[in-house]
């Protein structure tokens, strides 16, 4: 158990390094700073903190982005392992194609982008093929997520929204807990659909893309 926790704490360290470092290569140091001071006090912040996969995702996802804009080949193992960790790096996968094609219409050298987004692929195949040859299923991670975290089947996450809005009862927010974590999700999905909309104009299109995957797959096996 302390060692899943000091794998958490480390990781989370090393991811805030990392995203420090990948701000300062867009913006100023002020920017980074503010940024990881955010990351660090948000509320749902304790969850790099304990023995979850989540602090060691973002650092391999962070340490992948980085390690690509310096052009950089110790980006196509951290790659790998960012796919074999969650099946969040879908969003890094369209992150790393879109920076391909970026790199292309300005009609530089992709190679690098490319073969990363290929070590991610191989990254989420072994993971399968590990599910696969334990739990006989590549696509337990799937059913465990609705076993484990009460979630439903697949849907369009604007559908979970507006099931959101339906059986929202005000009086009843602080009553029951079922009622308390809906309400929750549901403005936090509106404050950071709000600030993707926000960064648009802000952020480089890859930065975008890779917003909008991770905000929507939540609401993606949300229950309605």
């Amino acid at each position: 158990a302390f060692a899943a926790l000091l794998v958490s704490w480390v990781s989370f360290f090393l991811a805030g390094i990392f995203l420090y470092k990948l701000i300062e290569l867009d913006f100023s140091n002020d920017i980074a700073r503010s940024t990881l001071i955010n990351l660090s006090v948000f509320p749902t912040s304790f969850f790099f903190l304990v023995a979850y996969s989540e602090s060691l995702f973002l650092f391999l996802m962070l340490s992948t982005m980085y390690f690509v804009r310096k052009n950089s080949y110790i980006g196509i193992v951290t790659a790998y392992l960012c796919g074999a960790t969650r099946i969040t790096c879908v969003a890094l996968i369209a992150y790393l194609v879109v920076e391909a094609i970026c790199q292309i219409a300005r009609k530089k050298s992709a190679v690098l982008l490319i073969i990363t987004t290929v070590s991610t692929v191989f990254g989420v195949g072994s993971y399968m093929m590990y599910l696969w040859f334990v739990k006989h299923d590549p696509l337990y991670f799937i059913a465990a997520h609705q076993k484990y975290w009460d979630r439903g089947q697949m849907t369009m996450p604007f559908k979970i929204l507006v099931s959101y809005v339906v059986h929202f009862k005000p009086q009843d927010f602080l009553a029951f807990r079922s009622n308390t974590i809906i309400s929750l999700e549901f403005f936090l999905s509106l404050i950071f659909l709000a600030l993707i909309i926000y960064g648009i104009k802000k952020l480089p299109i890859s930065y975008t893309i890779y917003s909008i995957i991770v905000w929507s797959m939540p609401l993606s096996s949300g229950s309605t």
